[in-house]
């Protein structure tokens, strides 16, 4: 994956990286947890063992 911080100033690109590393890793946990919801079999599960993120992208899941 590569990203542009947009600017060519030392600085500037190392204050811009921090958050656009934030970013990316917000982004790949998201994906890791969709992956892992679909390989999930279908017996139910334990809501109160998922963490508050879990259960958003759950809920987004079975809603759509």
């Amino acid at each position: 994956m590569t990203r542009s911080l947009g600017t060519s100033d030392l600085y500037e690109a190392k204050a811009r990286a921090h958050a656009e590393l934030t970013q990316i890793d917000r982004v790949s946990a998201q994906a890791r947890v969709r992956l892992d919801l679909n390989r999930a079999s279908l017996t139910a599960k334990r809501i109160s063992t998922m963490g508050d993120e879990q259960r958003q992208v759950a809920t987004e899941f079975w809603v759509r």
